[in-house]
């Protein structure tokens, strides 16, 4: 070894070293080392940490460091100029042999060099001056800096945008279902003809339907005179069949000391206009007695959009001494009604979306001010699963999406079983098997005092995955399938709940609700304007639409789909619960040591859990043999032990941070990926490390040691 074995330099953002002259800090393009080596360099350890959110590993500086001289002007100028906002970096460099060898392998000469080992942030906001020293924290800078700072920051997205897709909304067919209060009274006027007074007391299905309420009112004209009459109680918006059930009590009164033709006949009739087109749906024709006569049964008519449907009584035949001979009375007796049933689909309509990795790309560029790029192949690769937002939906222009890298990651990771971190100086987004390399381990050889525990961070009684709950409580609503949905797992000696609820909402109906409640109404403010949802399209776009091509929602795995009232238009049955827990096997399935043959049990879910496709087989409510899960990626137990670090072993984390470690332990092998590892820079003393064991590690020959 030739001089320093590590060499420090304190360097602003252009990676310039900072250096003093004469008294005055400068700036130079050629790298000047600090004169005065900080205090503390001897117990310099850095350390590798899993990132439990994230699954990539985190960097940490373990000591302050005391800087004097040069070092300690350099800093003070820079904190008592700029403040605790200050752009300023330790840089070390580690001494290392070059050797040369000739054609048949014989050493030949060899030389020293510097080469990098370390690049931290200084942290000022931990800045203390005393005297001649400055003391300050070096954290990990680059990109897990900027995602630990930024990460709950809610940005917001513009979504008219080139980037921008448009998806055919063509609606879900929806129930609807509406009771009508049929009033009681006698009318005091003997009436030719008139309408039935209804009372709309319940609506369900959508604030869409056309109902309202009538009164008991005389109606002088004919059939053709319904045209355009406004006494209607149900007007159509689609083409479907409406389900009418009654039951109510009717009567008549005759006029003391009148006569009546026996020919009179009284018809009650459920009345339909199409255009200038009157049918007529009879409920009853005849001579009504005058102590009355329940009136039950059913009527089904196929209406078209624009229809519209009254209830009407009226005389065929007047009494002989004159019109005002009888009186007509009917009564809401206990248990009538009159109930419509229909089936409701609304008008299509285009909305825009986002492209995931487009908004991974866009959220990265606001953390990080624009200095790193990101990049996701899984996300390019299901680029069908868009993002979008309640106003979007409504079709507002200017609408934006407002979220942030953590509800982001938090709703793609419940998607697709994800990682974030850095690599190769790029912040990536993949799955967690791309975050685990058993391929290219590191070897630590024998170490010594091996602890074997479980992991108490991977331990969990219960597991709640899909979407959140949400509050619309109609016949309709209460169809939704993506929803919450909570699992008992076979640990019972902890209580523990593994949370993969997305942040962002995929229900089909309520996206629906928001789509036609709201639609175009830049005015009406609803709880669902600023909710971001993710929906499922197929994954070619079709030629047409408002933008040259559009996506059509992704019905295939309908086909086979039972448990809900419409299987053929709902959609996002991609993004149900069940297959997002699925999706997330890998992971799960490592969570349970030795657990295969138990189940995760299922327990509830807010709204509908009938759903269920056989192509493939996915049911919903159905319990989970943890051994048909993905394989698992790890063991949930901890490998503790401490030995010294390889050589370059920070240089090799730097260049391939998801390598796994080997080693032995009294002749007994294990493999593992890092929870914690480190190096210390100067003394290569022992360190502890923190090994997830592998799943191939076998832990049983451990049974015999010091037996």
């Amino acid at each position: 070894m030739q001089g320093k074995s590590h060499i420090y330099f304190l360097v602003d953002e252009m990676n310039r070293s900072l250096y003093v002259e004469g008294g005055i800090v400068k700036v130079s393009g050629i790298p000047k080392p600090l004169v005065f080596t900080p205090d503390g360099w001897t117990k310099i350890e850095i350390n590798n940490q899993r990132n439990t959110k994230y699954f990539a590993l985190d960097r940490s500086f373990s000591v302050p460091l005391d800087f004097v001289e040069d070092g300690a002007l350099i800093l003070k100028d820079a904190y008592y100029k700029k403040g605790v906002e200050a752009k300023v970096y330790l840089v070390i460099l580690k001494q290392k042999i070059n050797i040369t060898k000739d054609g048949s392998g014989n050493i030949t000469g060899f030389g020293y060099y510097y080469d990098s080992f370390y690049r931290g942030e200084i942290d000022f906001s931990q800045f203390q001056h005393t005297g001649p020293k400055v003391t300050v924290n070096i954290m990990e800078g680059g990109i897990p800096k900027y995602i630990k700072a930024a990460e709950n920051t809610k940005y917001e997205l513009d979504i008219d945008v080139p980037e921008a897709r448009y998806v055919l909304m063509d609606g879900i067919t929806l129930k609807i279902h509406s009771q009508f209060l049929i009033s009681n009274g006698t009318d005091p006027d003997e009436l030719r003809n008139h309408f039935i007074a209804l009372d709309p007391i319940t609506v369900d299905g959508s604030s869409k339907i056309s109902v309202q309420s009538v009164k008991r009112e005389k109606y002088t004209g004919n059939n053709s005179g319904l045209v355009g009459h406004p006494s209607w109680f149900f007007s159509a918006t689609t083409a479907t069949t409406v389900t009418l059930n009654y039951k109510f009590k009717v009567g008549a009164t005759v006029i003391p000391g009148a006569s009546i033709d026996p020919g009179g006949k009284t018809s009650i009739q459920f009345q339909v206009v199409t255009g200038t087109t009157v049918t007529s749906y009879s409920v009853f024709f005849g001579l009504l007695p005058g102590g009355g006569q329940v009136l039950q049964g059913q009527v089904s008519i196929n209406v078209v959009p624009g229809d519209h449907i009254y209830f009407r009584t009226f005389f065929t035949t007047i009494g002989s001494t004159g019109d005002a001979v009888i009186r007509y009375h009917y009564y809401d007796i206990p248990d009538s009604y009159l109930f419509v049933d229909a089936a409701f689909r609304w008008p299509s309509s285009y909305i825009k979306v986002l492209p995931p990795e487009y908004v991974f790309k866009k959220l990265i560029e606001k953390v990080t001010s624009g200095l790193y790029q990101a990049e996701s192949i899984v996300l390019s690769a299901n680029h069908n699963v868009s993002v979008t937002c309640g106003d979007a939906i409504r079709g507002i222009p200017g609408s934006k999406i407002k979220t942030s890298l953590s509800d982001f990651f938090t709703s793609y990771d419940v998607q697709f079983d994800l990682g974030l971190g850095d690599l190769s100086g790029k912040v990536k987004l993949e799955p967690k098997t791309s975050w685990i390399d058993y391929n290219n381990p590191i070897d630590l050889g024998e170490v010594k005092e091996l602890k074997v525990k479980p992991a108490g961070d991977y331990l969990y009684n219960t597991i709640k995955c899909g979407y959140p709950e949400q509050q619309y409580d109609d016949i309709n609503g209460k169809q939704e399938f993506n929803n919450t949905s909570l699992f008992t797992t076979p640990i019972t000696r902890v209580s523990k709940e593994l949370n993969k609820v997305s942040a962002y909402r995929g229900d089909c109906f309520g996206i629906e609700f928001t789509r036609m409640n709201l639609e175009g109404k830049a005015t009406t403010d609803s709880g669902a304007d600023n909710d971001v949802f993710l929906i499922h399209t197929e994954a070619t776009p079709t030629p047409g639409g408002p933008g040259g091509q559009y996506y059509k929602l992704d019905r295939s795995l309908n086909a086979s789909a039972t448990g809900v009232f419409d299987t053929a238009t709902v959609f996002n049955i991609f993004l149900s619960p069940k297959r997002c827990l699925e999706r997330n096997g890998r992971s799960i399935h490592s969570l349970f040591y030795k657990l295969d043959s138990s189940n995760l049990v299922f327990q509830t879910t807010e709204k509908n859990s009938e759903l269920k496709t056989t192509s493939p087989l996915v049911i919903e409510k159905a319990d989970v043999p943890i051994g048909s899960l993905l394989p698992q990626l790890f063991s949930p137990n901890l490998l503790e032990f401490q030995t010294p670090a390889p050589v370059d072993l920070i240089e090799a984390l730097e260049a391939s941070p998801i390598r796994a470690f080997t080693g032995s332990y009294l002749g007994v092998p294990f493999g593992g990926i890092p929870v914690k590892v480190g190096a210390a820079s100067e003394t290569n003393e022992e360190q502890d490390y923190s090994l997830l064991a592998s799943p191939s590690t076998n832990l049983e020959p451990l049974i015999k040691i010091f037996e």
